[in-house]
C-alpha cells in the first residue's frame, strides 16, 4: 500500500525507505466494489486503484477489434523472431475466424 500511496517501499531487513517509481494497470472482470461489501476485497486497495477506470466491453462485443489485433500480434511477433510477414497476413485469419 506504501507503492501505491506514498511512492515507496522497504526491503525485507532493510531499514531504509527506497523511493519508486510505478504505474500500476490492472484489470479484472470481478465486481470489486460488491467484493469490498462482500469482505472479500479491501476497500483501501480499492479506493487507490479504482481514481481512473475504463470500462471495455469484452472483445466478443467488439468483433471489429479481433482482425485488427490479431494483425498487430503477428506483425510483433514477426518482428521478434525476424520472420518476414507472409503476403495473405490480412486474409489468414478471416478465413479461420
Amino acid at each position: 500500500m506504501r507503492v501505491i500511496e506514498y511512492g515507496e517501499l522497504e526491503r525485507v531487513g532493510g531499514s531504509q525507505p527506497l523511493q519508486v517509481n510505478v504505474r500500476l494497470v490492472c484489470a479484472t472482470n470481478a465486481d470489486l466494489p460488491a467484493m469490498v461489501n462482500e469482505g472479500t476485497f479491501r476497500a483501501d486497495l480499492l479506493d487507490r486503484l479504482a481514481f481512473d477506470v475504463v470500462q471495455l466491453p469484452p472483445l466478443r462485443e467488439r468483433e471489429s477489434d479481433i482482425m485488427l489485433m490479431a494483425e498487430h500480434f503477428a506483425i510483433q511477433m514477426c518482428r521478434e523472431i525476424k520472420l518476414p510477414l507472409f503476403p495473405g497476413l490480412r486474409s489468414a485469419p478471416e478465413k479461420h475466424c
